[in-house]
Order: structure tokens, then sequence, then C-alpha cells
């Protein structure tokens, strides 16, 4: 599923306008309801903050003062601390930059609404060539299942057109959220494809998820680095090693390691010379404390 901009009006997808950067939407959770206030979708408010961070808005929407090069407008500025994102405020429905351009034959002539070259006034306007059509209607998101729908592309943006006939209205219906492009209603009994790749990130996740466990028997419990081969490595919980490494462990690092922890259970040579230094200068200043308190 290619990027689209989530804004109430905004037709921006990333098949359709490659010239504007598509941004997600903050993880700070004060800023993505503010952007989601200022784009229109309060709905969004209703989702997780995980599900939000999905969505995205494009720069066609913020101000040349938002950006770090206002010319390429490719970047916001953006602080961690303190926190700062900046606020989109620029919106406008922008429809019309789709429905003038004339696609030639790729559509079918029935369909006015893609053929006609006029603008989107001209298109919602009574008479003359149009004179069939009374009004152009754009579906909200309350139009969730169009299983009737016929499926076009106005320069690479999906869109939905349903049939109507010729006194009522011809409807669009924008698919900007990935939950509204079912054609259908799913039964209670009917599993759903991950043909919308909803979660696509959340599996991409899992699979790095998996990748780290299978290359945690070679990192470091202690320095957190990736030892190659893994062979240079000393496994804190073996019983020829037990008494020794795990001891100089405890000492730096009371009661923290366990077996079975789920984290790293070797440690890496250099980390183990370490520990045998700290052992020795614990020891030393242990023996010091004591001589001088006879």
């Amino acid at each position: 599923m290619s990027k689209r901009c989530c804004a109430k009006n905004c037709f921006n997808s990333l098949l359709s306008n490659k010239k504007v950067e598509y941004f997600g939407i903050p993880r700070h959770e004060g800023f993505a309801r503010a952007w989601c206030v200022a784009a229109s979708r309060e709905d969004l408010l209703e989702k997780p903050l995980n599900n939000i961070i999905k969505y995205h808005l494009c720069s066609d929407h913020f101000t040349d003062d938002c950006f770090k090069d206002p010319t390429e407008r490719k970047l916001l500025k953006k602080t961690s601390r303190p926190v700062n994102v900046p606020l989109p405020t620029i919106f406008k429905n922008n429809i019309d930059q789709f429905l003038h351009k004339n696609n030639g034959d790729k559509y079918s002539s029935s369909n006015s609404i893609l053929n006609n070259g006029d603008t989107l006034s001209q298109l919602s306007s009574t008479g003359g060539e149009l004179e069939s059509v009374d009004s152009i209607q754009i579906l909200d998101d309350d139009c969730m299942y169009l299983s009737k729908a016929q499926e076009y592309d106005i320069d690479g943006m999906e869109a939905y057109c349903l049939p109507t006939n010729a006194e009522g209205p011809i409807q669009i219906y924008r698919n900007n959220d990935v939950e509204f492009m079912m054609e259908e209603r799913l039964e209670e009994d009917e599993q759903s494809d991950d043909i919308y790749d909803e979660f696509k990130e959340d599996v991409k996740d899992d699979i790095c998820d998996a990748a780290t466990k299978e290359e945690c028997e070679n990192i470091c419990r202690l320095c957190a680095e990736m030892v190659p081969n893994g062979d240079d490595m000393v496994d804190l919980f073996m019983t020829s090693t037990m008494l020794s490494s795990l001891d100089f462990v405890n000492k730096l690092l009371p009661k923290q390691i366990h077996r079975d922890d789920g984290l790293p259970q070797r440690i890496c040579v250099p980390c183990l010379g370490k520990l045998e230094v700290f052992s020795h200068t614990l020891a030393l200043f242990t023996a010091a404390q004591e001589k001088f308190q006879e």
C-alpha cells in the first residue's frame, strides 16, 4: 500500500503525486492529536497511538518555515529536547488537480468525470455539455462498503466511482484510509486477507524481533556488541565457568543476570578481562579498607 495523505479533503498519494513529501503522524501523543485535529481527522483519535502514527500528511499542508530547507520541502524542523514538531496549517480541497486532466481513451466514454477536461466547479454545474450531471458528491468515510463500485485510476490515484442514473450525482469515494477500502462487509466467520497491508509495520517488527532472537547468542551481555563467530565468548552459566565469570558479574551487577531471562547469556573475551581487573581491584580495595580500620 502506497503512502497517502490522510487530510480530509486532500487526495495526494505517492501514486498520484510524487512531487510532495509524506510525513508520518508524530509518535508524541500531543502533537499527534494536534495534527489530526488540524487535518479534520478527529475520528483517528479513537484509535491507539500505535495505529495513528501509520497515517501520513503531505508537505502541501505545511508553510515554508516548517522545513529545514524551504526550497526542498523534504525535512521538517523537529527537535527532541524539547520535543517540538511543526504543525500543519494549510488545508484545501485539491481534487480538481486530479479531475481536470484529460486522460484520453483510458476511461470509458460513459464516465463524464474521467473524460472531461473541465475544472471541478464546471463539473459541478448544470447545463452545457454536462446537463445530465446535477452535482458531484464526494463521499465521506461513512460509505465504507462499495461492493458494486467500479474502480478507476484517476492519474494514478485510486478512486471509486459509483454508477448512478442521469439524474443523480456522480459520486467519488476517496479511499484515504486502508480500513475503508474493503469492497464488501466481511461476515463474522470470514477471514480478512492482508491485501491492504494495514499491519505491514507490525509484521516487519515481528520479523526484526525474530532475527534479534537468532542473533542473541552472539551478543555480549555486558557491552551488547556482536561477536561475529561467537567462538570467543564465555557462557556465564556453564559449569566450568560458573564459579569464575558469573561470580565476577554478580560483584559488578548483583542479582541482575539470571538463567533463561530471555537475554544474552554469554560475554565476550574483552569484557571477561575487564571483569577480572574489576574483581582484582575490588579485592585490593577491600583489603585496604580492612587495613585502614585496624
